[in-house]
C-alpha cells in the first residue's frame, strides 16, 4: 500500500505542476493581451482525463484500505448506488 501511495503521490504533484503551467501560460497571455485558446482547451482536457485517473486511484486506494462506498460517496457528494456505478470496475490503468 505504501508504495502505491508514494505513485499516487507522484501523480498527484505532477498534475499540480501541470495545472501551475497552464495557469502561468494565462497570466503570461493575459499581459500580452493575446491568448492559444484551442491550445489551452486541449490541455485542460488532457488535464481533465489525468485528474479522472487519480480520482479512479484514490477510490481504489480507499476500497483497498476498507473505506466503505458510503464514505466515498460523501466525499464524493453523491448517492452510494452513484458511487459505485462509476466506480465499482474502473481501475486507474483503464
Amino acid at each position: 500500500m505504501a508504495s502505491a501511495l508514494h505513485a499516487h503521490a507522484e501523480s498527484v504533484a505532477s498534475l499540480g505542476r501541470a495545472y501551475a503551467d497552464l495557469a502561468e501560460r494565462h497570466r503570461a497571455a493575459a499581459d500580452a493581451g493575446c491568448g492559444e485558446f484551442g491550445e489551452w482547451i486541449a490541455r485542460a482536457r488532457e488535464l481533465t482525463v489525468a485528474a479522472e485517473r487519480l480520482l479512479a486511484l484514490e477510490i481504489e486506494l480507499a476500497r483497498g484500505a476498507g473505506v466503505t462506498w458510503v464514505a466515498i460517496a460523501g466525499a464524493l457528494g453523491v448517492s452510494r448506488q452513484a458511487a459505485w456505478k462509476r466506480f465499482a470496475g474502473v481501475r486507474s490503468g483503464a
